[in-house]
């Protein structure tokens, strides 16, 4: 049985997220995470960033850098 993603969700205003994206992607990157999903979606302040990680390590590092 596959375990089951760790959602970890971010949220952030809506016109820092492009240069969120590039700090994400550089600290997935340097990290030598990926992700096993994203979904974003609108929130009042901006958009929520709904990350997936496959192992819990991985989620709190992510969660701690960036929540």
């Amino acid at each position: 049985m596959t375990p089951r993603p760790i959602s970890v969700r971010i949220e952030k205003p809506k016109h820092t997220l492009a240069s969120t994206m590039a700090d994400i992607r550089t600290w997935l990157d340097a990290h030598k995470v990926e992700p096993a999903g994203l979904t974003v979606e609108p929130s009042d302040a901006g958009v929520f960033l709904h990350f997936r990680f496959q192992r819990q390590e991985e989620a709190e590092l992510f969660e701690q850098a960036f929540a």
